[in-house]
């Protein structure tokens, strides 16, 4: 089975965009300061400052560089700072619906009447379109290829 891995290309992109501005906007705010002013703020206000424009990009990178990752061994999803393995025997389905902002992965139930636990994949983002459906399709048949028996050896 071959490596697919799966990232939200517009979140990407978003966030390349919206680092550029902040950061071109933070420095073109601080240099049209007039030095009367810019001695004004003190070195605690100044890192006040860059931490929290550092904060920003770190919180919404987090989310750009979600991804899921296919491989034979199951799903790899990191999501913002949190990462799970997921092997196949643990995978029920992944679904989007419309409306949806990313798709969902549902796990499978240990106890028959309860809900299947669930796991946001920001790495598949409705805004991809065509692509994250596709995603989504073959995620869930890999899933049901991972569920059936190995065909059994000829004597």
């Amino acid at each position: 089975m071959k490596t697919q891995i799966y990232r939200p290309r517009v979140l990407i992109i978003t966030y390349a965009v919206f680092a550029v501005l902040l950061l071109v906007g933070s420095f073109a705010f601080w240099f049209g300061l007039d030095p009367g002013t810019r001695v004004r703020f003190n070195w605690l206000q100044i890192a006040n400052m860059v931490f929290l424009v550092a904060l920003l990009l770190v919180l919404f990178g987090a989310l750009a560089f979600s991804v899921v990752l296919v491989d034979e061994r199951g799903l790899m999803v990191r999501n913002a700072f949190r990462v799970w393995r997921l092997p196949w025997s643990t995978l029920h389905s992944v679904v989007l619906r419309e409306g949806d902002t990313f798709a969902t992965l549902l796990l499978l139930a240990h106890d028959a009447h309860k809900e299947p636990a669930r796991r946001m994949l920001f790495g598949l983002q409705s805004v991809d379109g065509a692509r994250t459906v596709e995603a989504v399709r073959q995620i869930n048949a890999d899933i049901v290829a991972h569920r059936r028996p190995a065909p059994e050896g000829r004597d």
